[in-house]
C-alpha cells in the first residue's frame, strides 16, 4: 500500500511534518492567514519507494471568521424574507 505524508516547506527550505495530514489529498479546514504557504506531498511504498510532488503554493485570498458566516446567514435570511414579502404584495395586486 501506498502511504503519503503532508509537509509545510518552511522559510529555510526544510520540510515540517503535518500531523494527521496522511492521504492523498491535503485537507485544511477553516484555512486562515497562518496556513498561506508552500506545502509538499511525500508518497512511499514498499516497491518503489519514496516520491515527492512538487511544491504546491497556497495563498489565503480572504479569511472569513465563523461569526461572519453567521451574519452573512442572517442578512440571506433577511434577503429571503424581504424577497417573499415584496413578491407576495405583487400577488396581491
Amino acid at each position: 500500500p501506498v502511504t503519503y505524508q503532508w509537509y509545510r516547506v518552511t522559510q529555510n527550505k526544510s520540510l515540517e511534518s503535518i500531523p494527521g495530514q496522511t492521504g492523498d489529498r491535503l485537507m485544511l479546514l477553516h484555512a486562515g492567514w497562518g496556513d498561506a504557504g508552500n506545502y509538499q506531498c511525500v508518497a512511499t511504498d514498499a516497491v518503489a519507494g519514496s516520491a515527492s510532488s512538487p511544491v504546491i503554493k497556497l495563498e489565503v485570498v480572504e479569511e472569513l471568521p465563523v461569526s461572519g458566516l453567521m451574519a452573512l446567514g442572517a442578512l440571506a435570511a433577511a434577503l429571503a424574507l424581504a424577497g417573499a414579502r415584496v413578491a407576495r404584495r405583487r400577488e396581491r395586486t
